[in-house]
């Protein structure tokens, strides 16, 4: 199962390497957008539920 997961992947995973992103965008940048919109909603749900 692994190795027909990794030979599937193997060619898009490849395709995304020759772009050439920086290591600490490839590493935190997902997360760093996921904690931004965490954020953002949990404010937006606090100041409505503040409001009401």
């Amino acid at each position: 199962m692994g190795s027909q997961l990794t030979a599937l992947l193997k060619p898009l995973a490849d395709w995304f390497a020759q772009f050439g992103m920086p290591e600490p965008i490839v590493h935190w940048g997902h997360p760093v957008m996921m904690g931004i919109v965490v954020f953002v909603m949990g404010s937006t749900a606090a100041y409505m539920g503040w409001k009401i």
